[in-house]
C-alpha cells in the first residue's frame, strides 16, 4: 500500500506535467483531455508509482504497443476481462519512454489522436470524459471507471481541471528531477555520451563538440514538461545564448536575491560571456548550493559528471529566475543583514572573501568604510562591502569605527621557553598554526598532530579573536606552534 509521501509526491509531478499539456494544446487549439483523468488513470496503473517495471520505463499508463508503435517496449503480465466477469493473465507489449513527460504527452496523443475516444475530448465532466475512454477500449477491467473517479474524488482532482492547483510547485519538481541525476556520469569518461546529450540530440554522441551543461538544463525541464521555461520551449546547448534570452525577456534577478529553482550562469575568467550553467539549490548570503552537470572538483566546466557545488557570486555571470508557477517566493533561505556598526580598512589590497580564506570576492584599500554585523569566525570579521557583497575581511587588518581594538596578546609573566605541562592530543587531527587563531596557517615542518601525540605545553598561552584559548606547544623537542587548547588534555 502506498504511503501518503508517496501518494502526495506522486501527484505533485504528474499534476504539473499534466496540467501543462493540457494547457499547451488549449492554447495551440488542438484537442485536449482532462488532467484530473490522467493523473488517476496513472496513479490506478502504477500503483501511485509503486511497479518497478512501469518506472523503470516510464510506462505510466499501461499502453499496448501496437504493431504500430515503434519506440521501446517492455513486456509484463497483465489482467484482462473479456466477458465482464472473469480475468485472463496474458503476457504483452507495453509501450516506455525516456522520462514521465514523454509517457504524459503520448498518452494526451492516445486519447486525443483516436476516434474512438473523441468523446473524451474536450469534456469538463471527469466522469463523462473517463466512461468515453473506457468505452473506446481503453481498459477492460469493468470497475475501471469506478476506480478512476474513487482516486478522483478521494485526492480532490478535479482542481486540476478548473485552475485551482494553487499546490502544484514547479521550482519543485524541477530540482527534485535535477537532483535525481546526483552522480550521473559520461560513459566512457570523457567521451561527453550521457543520456542528457542522446535527448539533446536524438542519439548517443561522442567527442569534444558535445559538452553538455546546458543540455543538461535543457533536459531536466524537458523531462518535467516544462520546456516553455526555459529559451521559450527552444533547444540551446550554448550558456551566452541563455543569457541573453534571458536578458531580453527580464529573467535575469539581482545575485543577492536567489532562490530555489532560479538558474546560474558561471563565468570564470571574468570576460563577460557564460562558460557554465546549472540549477540555484540554496543560498545563504555567502555562498550558493548548485547542482550542475558536466562538472567536477578538478574541472569545473567539462567534469563529466552531475554534481552539486559550492559557488560565490564573484562565480557567477547572472542568475535567471524562470517564470515557475504554484512556487512560493523567498521558500530557500536568505541571510539577513542587520548592521551592528561599521568598520575601516587600515591597509591596501585587503581581500573581502566570501568565507574565512575562502574566494576572493574583492578588494579594500587603506581607508575604506564597509558595515559590520557583530559577527566573527576565528581571525575573520563578517562584513557588508557596497559594489561587493557579504564576505569576511581579516580583523588584524581593519579596525572598528569609534573603537579601539583590544589586543589579544596574552602579556605578563609568561616565558615561552618553560613547560607547563604534557598535553595529549584529543583529536583526529588537530593544526598546528603559526598564532592562536584558525585564520593563521600551519606551521611547515610539523603542520598537523593526531590523536593521541604527546606534546609540551609552554608557558606562553594566548587568545585569539573571540577569546578562546591556544597553546603554545613544543613537539619532538624542537618544532614550536600553536593549537587550539580545546583539543589538548592534560597528562
Amino acid at each position: 500500500m502506498s504511503t501518503k509521501t508517496q501518494v502526495d509526491n506522486f501527484i505533485s509531478q504528474l499534476s504539473v506535467l499534466a496540467v501543462a499539456e493540457c494547457q499547451k494544446r488549449k492554447n495551440a487549439g488542438r484537442k485536449w483531455t482532462l488532467p484530473s483523468v490522467c493523473i488517476a488513470q496513472a496513479a490506478l496503473e502504477t500503483g501511485w508509482g509503486t511497479s518497478p517495471l512501469m518506472v523503470k520505463a516510464n510506462a505510466y499508463f499501461g499502453i499496448k504497443a501496437g504493431t504500430g508503435w515503434t519506440g521501446r517496449v517492455y513486456s509484463t503480465k497483465t489482467q484482462e476481462c473479456y466477458n465482464g466477469r472473469d480475468y485472463t493473465t496474458i503476457t504483452d507489449l507495453f509501450r516506455a519512454y525516456d522520462s514521465l513527460a514523454d509517457s504524459v504527452a503520448d498518452y494526451y496523443d492516445l486519447i486525443t489522436g483516436l476516434d474512438r475516444y473523441a468523446s473524451a475530448c474536450g469534456q469538463t465532466d471527469a466522469q463523462t470524459c473517463i466512461q468515453a475512454i473506457k468505452d473506446g477500449g481503453y481498459a477492460s477491467s469493468p470497475t475501471y471507471v469506478t476506480n478512476v473517479m474513487s482516486i478522483i474524488g478521494q485526492y480532490d482532482l478535479i482542481k486540476y481541471d478548473t485552475g485551482e492547483d494553487d499546490k502544484v510547485d514547479q521550482a519543485k519538481l524541477t530540482m527534485d528531477k535535477a537532483a535525481s541525476y546526483i552522480g550521473t556520469r559520461e560513459d566512457p569518461p570523457g567521451s561527453n555520451n550521457v543520456i542528457f546529450n542522446t535527448h539533446y540530440y536524438g542519439g548517443a554522441v561522442s567527442g569534444d563538440w558535445y559538452p553538455w551543461c546546458c543540455a543538461f538544463v535543457w533536459d531536466i525541464f524537458r523531462m518535467c514538461g516544462l520546456s516553455i521555461l526555459f529559451y521559450d520551449g527552444q533547444k540551446t546547448a550554448y550558456c551566452p545564448t541563455v543569457y541573453n534570452w534571458a536578458e531580453q525577456n527580464g529573467l535575469i534577478v539581482p545575485k543577492e536575491t536567489a532562490r530555489y529553482g532560479d538558474i546560474a550562469l558561471f563565468d570564470w575568467d571574468g570576460d563577460g560571456v557564460a562558460d557554465h550553467i546549472g540549477f540555484v539549490e540554496s543560498y545563504n548570503g555567502v555562498s550558493y548550493t548548485t547542482i550542475e552537470g558536466n562538472t567536477s572538483t578538478g574541472n569545473d566546466s567539462n567534469g563529466g559528471q552531475v554534481m552539486r557545488r559550492t559557488r560565490y557570486a564573484s562565480q557567477i555571470q547572472a542568475i535567471v529566475r524562470p517564470k515557475y508557477a504554484g512556487s512560493a517566493p523567498g521558500n530557500m533561505p536568505q541571510e539577513t543583514w542587520k548592521a551592528t556598526g561599521t568598520a575601516t580598512s587600515k591597509v591596501d589590497n585587503l581581500y573581502v572573501r566570501a568565507e574565512p580564506n575562502g574566494v576572493v570576492l574583492g578588494e579594500l584599500m587603506k581607508g575604506n568604510r564597509f558595515e559590520v554585523d557583530g559577527k566573527i569566525s576565528g581571525s575573520w570579521t563578517h562584513v557588508k562591502v557596497a559594489g561587493i557583497g557579504i564576505g569576511y575581511v581579516y580583523t588584524r587588518y581593519i579596525s572598528h569605527d569609534g573603537k579601539t581594538a583590544a589586543s589579544t596578546v596574552i602579556s605578563g609573566k609568561q616565558d615561552k621557553t618553560k613547560r607547563l605541562f604534557v598535553g595529549k592530543v584529543t583529536a583526529d587531527k588537530l593544526n598546528v598554526r603559526t598564532w592562536a587563531g584558525t585564520g593563521y596557517p600551519t606551521i611547515k615542518a610539523y603542520p598537523q598532530l593526531t590523536q593521541g601525540n604527546l606534546v609540551d605545553v609552554m608557558d606562553f598561552t594566548q587568545k585569539d579573536e573571540s577569546g578562546e584559548k591556544w597553546y603554545y606547544v613544543r613537539i619532538a623537542g624542537r618544532y614550536f606552534g600553536f593549537v587550539h587548547s580545546g583539543y589538548i588534555q592534560r597528562q
